[in-house]
């Protein structure tokens, strides 16, 4: 009952401090400025550990790459979902 009791406590101190903020209206002829650029890819998902060893071992089955790639491409809209690149001269430095 005391766990019950403190879950509802605690929701009512949640929905309180909520409800003192209020919204501020964006005029649309001066819009808010970013202070950065955001990036120009975002990704869906992180990249795998299956994906990395794939781009590793593009580098070990290939002595003349630079770098091994590979990237996960949604098949109905050819989006790139995410994407990773490895470093050939470290792979091959690993061993």
């Amino acid at each position: 009952m005391r766990v019950v009791a403190a879950g509802i406590a605690l929701g009512v101190i949640v929905l309180a401090g909520c409800s003192g903020e209020a919204a501020v209206p964006i005029d649309p002829s001066n819009p808010p400025v970013v202070e950065a650029e955001p990036p120009d890819v975002t990704h869906l998902i992180g990249p795998t550990s299956q994906m990395e060893e794939l781009a590793r071992q593009q580098c070990i089955d290939d002595p003349s790459l630079g770098e091994g790639y590979v990237e996960a491409v949604d098949p109905e809209t050819d989006r790139v979902l995410t994407e990773v690149s490895v470093d050939c001269s470290e792979v091959r430095a690993d061993g």
